[in-house]
């Protein structure tokens, strides 16, 4: 079939760097195919999850994050969950993205916890784009600059960090921000990945506090 015959292509041997570069490509790629499918086909769990395409991404890296780590050796699974825009009706539409999320990363952690991997595992919630504290014309709330992150895994150490935000002492609408996400990332840099300040610094340009939410 058309599939046996471009693995074998392949396999040749180019003699030329950009073909042998393309033929690398297309191995990693049939490699890494492979190494989902066994995943997929090894995996086995009593969890129940939610009937939503963003639980069933969250269920494919549980998948692959305990049976596919050392053939695909991915550090980082990005997912993501649309519709937070909310310009519009925001009071019906926010509560059931929420719960969508909210039993999504329920299922996905007890998932987790049952293979056994739930210290291994940190999960990153953030949002692209804040939202701001006043309401507009169509019942719902335009971009703001500031906004929370959350963590989740056997090794965060649960609570608040940071101060709550004033709703009153704003800047142009938008709430002031009490900690840099910056730090944050110098956080899950050097206390989950275990690179050092100095490699840090090169990363995020410049160098950064680092909180203790991390085990």
């Amino acid at each position: 079939n058309q599939l046996a015959a471009a693995r074998l292509m392949a396999q040749g041997n180019a003699t030329r760097a950009y073909t042998a570069l393309c033929q690398q490509v297309e191995l990693d790629a049939f490699n890494s195919s492979d190494a989902v499918a066994q995943a997929n086909a090894a995996y086995t769990g009593n969890v129940t999850y939610p009937n939503t395409p963003f639980a069933g991404g969250l269920k494919l890296i549980v998948k692959l994050a305990s049976f596919a780590a050392p053939a695909l050796g991915t550090r980082v699974y990005y997912i993501s969950l649309g519709g937070f825009d909310t310009h519009a009706n925001q009071d019906k539409d926010h509560p059931t993205l929420l719960k969508t999320l909210g039993e999504g990363l329920q299922a996905f952690y007890n998932d987790l916890v049952a293979h056994g991997i739930s210290d291994k595992v940190l999960t990153m919630v953030w949002s692209e784009f804040g939202r701001r504290v006043a309401d507009n014309a169509s019942f719902g709330t335009d971009h703001g600059a500031a906004t929370d992150m959350w963590f989740l895994g056997g090794r965060v150490k649960g609570g608040v960090y940071g101060t709550t935000p004033n709703l009153t002492d704003l800047q142009s609408g938008n709430l002031k921000h009490k900690t840099d996400f910056r730090e944050v990332y110098a956080t899950v840099i050097q206390s989950w990945f275990g690179n050092s300040a100095t490699e840090t610094a090169q990363v995020l340009n410049g160098s950064y506090d680092t909180l203790d939410f991390l085990a």
